[in-house]
């Protein structure tokens, strides 16, 4: 999708293409399903101006310029908004361009934070959930130096980028508890690291389904932080009701890592005698 901005005194035309740069960065996913233009032509309103510089909003008279739909095309989705997708802008700024933003249109407006600095190549995140059943819309801020004069135009391609895939391995030791009713058992859970992935992990655990656990557990602590190259471990520990009977059952534990990437899962196997 290449996005054209020519501004002429208040109004921004607004070019679309359909370009080959979605569709190959998403090849069973057309970019466009996610984002959209929202409409053909945009309109400037200068929102604020200091001594030095200008600050414009560029929107489809009063709605966003551009849309992302609500979630149902499949992808790493929120559960009641649009799909969270992560997308990289290209553009190279005139030279009366200070900065280039987009604002989430319910959240925030270009005279206001919280905003979405552009930087050419450089990979964001665009979705969430949302109240809108029309998903949500953002517009373009640009700061724009001095007081007068006329402004260029300047173009934008938003390329699609793959999600990084899993932050962490889970592994356990031991995998398998055996504990009697009425009393406890522990196992080491290793969390390690997978490509550049820094930051914190939260970790859950319930029973497999149809098996219900005849107890309770806890971790830990229930959050550690990995580092690139790097691994950490938590206690899982397994507790038995007195009453319980004896059987077999398969405890999941999953993580949640803090960032962009997915969580992995391992499966302990409980036997209660």
């Amino acid at each position: 999708m290449i996005i054209l901005l020519i501004v002429e005194t208040s109004l921004i035309i607004f070019f679309v293409a359909v370009s080959s740069l979605g569709r190959q960065a998403f090849p069973s996913l057309a970019l466009s399903f996610h984002l959209q233009p929202g409409c053909s032509t945009l309109t400037a309103i200068m929102v604020s101006s200091t001594a030095n510089n200008r600050t414009f909003e560029y929107s489809c008279s009063g709605s966003g310029a551009l849309r992302m739909p609500p979630t149902g095309f499949g992808g790493p989705a929120d559960c009641c908004g649009a799909d969270s997708i992560m997308v990289s802008p290209s553009f190279t700024l005139p030279q009366d361009y200070l900065s280039l933003s987009l604002v989430n249109t319910e959240l925030s407006s270009c005279t206001k934070q919280p905003q979405i600095h552009l930087q050419n190549g450089q990979n964001i995140t665009l979705g969430g959930s949302t109240l809108n059943p029309a998903g949500l819309s953002y517009d373009y801020c640009a700061v724009i130096a001095g007081q007068t004069g006329s402004v260029e135009g300047f173009s934008i391609v938003w390329n699609s980028v793959p999600w990084p895939g899993l932050c962490c391995k889970l592994s356990a030791s031991p995998p398998q508890l055996t504990i009697p009713a009425g009393q406890n058992a522990s196992s080491t859970i290793t969390v390690t690291a997978l490509r550049n992935f820094f930051g914190s992990v939260s970790l859950t655990g319930s029973a497999k389904a149809g098996q219900p656990p005849q107890g309770g557990l806890g971790f830990t602590p229930a959050t550690v932080i990995v580092k690139p190259g790097g691994l950490n471990t938590t206690t899982l520990t397994v507790i038995i009701l007195n009453d319980a009977v004896p059987q077999t059952w398969t405890l999941i534990v999953y993580i949640y890592p803090n960032r962009y990437y997915t969580g992995d899962t391992i499966n302990i196997l409980v036997k209660v005698t």
